[in-house]
This record gives structure tokens, sequence and C-alpha cells, in this order.
């Protein structure tokens, strides 16, 4: 049988006889938010469908057929390059810094935390993906460096000191999971000790934002025992979908459609 210990997909997405999750802990992405990624995508496709070869082309005219696709798709994810990020996005991106506080305060200092971004598994789209989470991280850097926590309070009120309960009070998790975990917003893990937190873990300046693909041989993933306390945002491709264990992964973004399945549940 499975581990007790083991915290896979059976667990995360198990559902009760009434259809409902047992552990509540997956927030869907709003349609607004799936669409504006997928439109992005759509307009590529409008926009290339001429471009198509066959079998008969040359490898030069296959070439420069791709090319010319990348160019295009390049100038499309341009047109966007100021577009405002998706709420989901910024939420999860808020979620990642708040969750990493909260282990922090347990004494969870020198280990890794990693987030997970996977939208679309196209390189172009992956480093536009990457140029907007860098933008919304500062943002919300620059919040946290003025003393305004007001978006991370009602995120901690709103979510997780009820979803920690949930969690502490559910049959489905082994107590041996559960061990380390407090019950949030009282004492030692009040909202104002998780804000120092919150601090203290944006001005160490390891919070590192990567692509995870066959394009980014200069941000490969750095587990090594001497840069334990870095913490990781991964934006990826088809890499994750190959066994690629992300070490201590906290908070995950996922937009997948229900044909891949399968796939899901190998990332999972």
């Amino acid at each position: 049988g499975t581990n007790p210990m083991y915290c896979g997909p059976e667990l995360l997405f198990e559902r009760n006889e009434d259809g409902s999750e047992s552990l509540d802990i997956i927030r869907p992405l709003s349609l607004s938010d799936r669409d504006y990624f997928e439109s992005i995508y759509r307009e590529k496709q409008k926009r290339t469908r001429h471009l198509t070869s066959s079998k008969e082309d040359s490898k030069e005219k296959i070439k420069r057929l791709k090319h010319e696709r990348e160019e295009i798709y390049r100038r499309i994810v341009v047109e966007h390059s100021q577009d405002q990020a998706p709420e989901s996005l910024v939420l999860a991106i808020r979620s990642f810094i708040l969750s990493c506080a909260i282990r922090y305060k347990r004494g969870d200092i020198k280990i890794f935390n990693s987030m997970l971004i996977h939208i679309n598994r196209e390189v172009i789209f992956q480093q536009f993906v990457r140029e907007m989470v860098s933008t919304e991280f500062e943002k919300i850097k620059n919040e946290i460096l003025i003393g305004d926590f007001k978006k991370f309070e009602s995120l901690f009120n709103s979510d997780y000191v009820n979803t920690t309960e949930n969690v502490l009070g559910s049959d489905s998790i082994d107590d041996g999971i559960k061990e380390g975990i407090y019950s949030l917003g009282n004492d030692k893990f009040d909202f104002k000790n998780i804000c120092n937190a919150i601090t203290k873990i944006i001005e160490r300046n390891r919070i590192i934002i990567t692509e995870q693909n066959g394009g980014s041989k200069d941000s490969k993933l750095d587990y090594d025992n001497s840069k334990k306390g870095h913490y990781y945002i991964c934006i990826g491709g088809d890499v994750l979908s190959r066994g690629l264990t992300l070490e201590g992964l906290t908070v995950s973004y996922f937009m997948r459609h229900s044909k891949t399945y399968d796939t899901l549940m190998q990332m999972g």
C-alpha cells in the first residue's frame, strides 16, 4: 500500500460522496483568467495559420517557416508585455510568499521552498510569463518594504486560517504529515508575527524566478545543501512532466486541458 506519509495527487484530488473535495486546498482559476492566457495562444494560432509546411518542403523552407512563426509569436507577446497580470496569478505569488513566511515562523529556515507555474509548454510563452511574474513580484516586494500588508492580511484571514484548521482536522491526512503544523491567527502565529517573517524573507533577497525548459540552461535549479534557504519560482514547460523534482513544493499554478489529465497526474 501507499506510505501514509506520501502526499500525492490521490490525496489532493480526492472527493467526498457529495462531490466536494476532502482536502480543500485547490483554488480554481477564473474563466476570465484562463481565457486571458488562452487568447494569446489563439492569436498566435490565428496569425501563423498560413505558415504551414508539408513533407515535400525543403529543410531550409521548414526552418524558415518555423522562424517566421516564432517571430510572429514574439511580436504578440511583446504586444501584451504591459498587461496587468491575471488576479489569480498575483494571488498565487502572494500565497507563495505567505506560505514561505509561515514555514519560516515554524523554524523551517534553512530549507527550500518552490513554486511551480505551468501555463503553456512553449518557450516563448514561458519567457513572457517570467517577465510578468518578475514585474508582479517587484510590485509585491515594494508593498512589503513600505509596510503595506493589507492584501496579505486579507488572504491570511479569509483562507489560510481556516484551511490550516481543516488540514489539522482532516482524517485523510496522516498525523505524521501534520507534525509541525500549528493553528494560525494567534500566539506565535498571529498575523503581526507572520508580517515580520514576510519582511525577513524579502530582505534576505533569496527568491529566485527561473524558467525550466530546454532553452534555460543558465537557470538550472540548484538544490545543493549550500543553497538551502533559497526559494524558487519556476516557470515550467515539458521538462516538468518528465519527473523533475521540485524540493519544498509549496504552491502550484496550473493551466492544463483535461485531455492531458494523465500528464497532470504525473506532474502531481
